[in-house]
């Protein structure tokens, strides 16, 4: 549920995801353990950026993040530290609370543990949201947060990163460079299906003045070439359409007439072709080879 809660966000569907978040919150009522706490918690802040309350958005996830967690909760904690930041940031200095609630984020930031190139992408996109924020240095920090999330294998982090270093070059004047940067996060967003990072890039192109911005929809690859390319059976291209889609292992064993184990290990053996961790990632993935949505052979 906050799996399709999430798919829902990113492609903009404030509605649907409200639905979803119920949902979860129906089934795991009020979870204190970190895994299913800050999810909830970043879900429901984003639900209300879709809505346009930034303010709610941000108390969300002070609540959240003011709520004390075992040092080894610190991979679930950067999702909701890299989103409590950039709420503050697009919130604004004058804003009540925003510059403080930043500054305790960015030590929040400074003090927790990052590992995995996860860790490293979310601890970057942190410190780049501060500069925002602040009005430093933010070429080279959205430079940094763009190096970090290439690292991630998730295109959405990668894609915002993208817009917000477009946002920095063009304020500085480098609109070549900005455009750049644009052409590749729209690429991204578009197969993403990802709504709102779209609407951002024509924030970009608006505000920097960018010109030759190809808007246009990226191609979509044929569905054999991507059993070649990634190395996946044609029942497992089967089950990562599903999982795009959204749906959990019972229900791919439902409509692919197998059983919930055998779901399981499919899903296991894609994220392992796919190099990725969660479904969430292999969804992107599919997205972003065009084959989410493409039919069965």
């Amino acid at each position: 549920m906050l799996y399709r809660a999430e798919m829902h966000i990113l492609a903009g569907r404030r509605r649907e995801a409200e639905q979803e978040l119920r949902d979860a919150r129906g089934a795991l009522g009020a979870p204190g353990v970190p895994q299913y706490a800050y999810p909830l918690a970043t879900t429901e802040a984003q639900i209300a950026l879709l809505a346009g309350d930034l303010d709610r958005a941000s108390e969300i996830m002070q609540q959240v993040l003011a709520t004390g967690v075992a040092k080894d909760a610190d991979r679930y904690r950067w999702p909701a530290v890299w989103l409590g930041s950039r709420i503050e940031a697009d919130r604004g200095p004058e804003a009540a609370h925003a510059a403080d609630r930043a500054a305790a984020l960015h030590k929040l930031a400074t003090a927790m543990n990052a590992h995995v190139p996860s860790d490293h992408g979310y601890k970057a996109l942190s410190e780049a949201e501060y500069s925002r924020l602040l009005g430093g240095d933010t070429v080279t920090a959205w430079s940094d947060a763009v190096t970090a999330t290439r690292q991630m294998n998730e295109p959405h982090p990668l894609a915002y990163a993208l817009l917000r270093h477009a946002e920095a070059l063009a304020a500085a004047q480098d609109s070549e460079a900005a455009t750049a940067e644009v052409r590749e996060a729209l690429e991204l967003a578009q197969r993403l299906g990802a709504a709102p990072l779209v609407e951002l890039a024509n924030e970009v192109i608006r505000a920097g003045g960018l010109t030759g911005v190809d808007d246009g929809g990226a191609a979509r690859a044929d569905g054999a070439t991507e059993l070649d390319d990634l190395g996946l059976t044609t029942r497992e291209l089967e089950v990562l359409r599903l999982v795009a889609e959204g749906h959990s292992n019972g229900e791919i064993a439902e409509q692919l007439f197998i059983s919930r184990k055998t779901a399981s290990v499919h899903v296991s053996n894609i994220l392992a072709k796919l190099g990725v961790t969660t479904r969430v990632q292999a969804a992107a993935v599919a997205h972003r080879r065009g084959i989410a949505d493409a039919k069965a052979h």
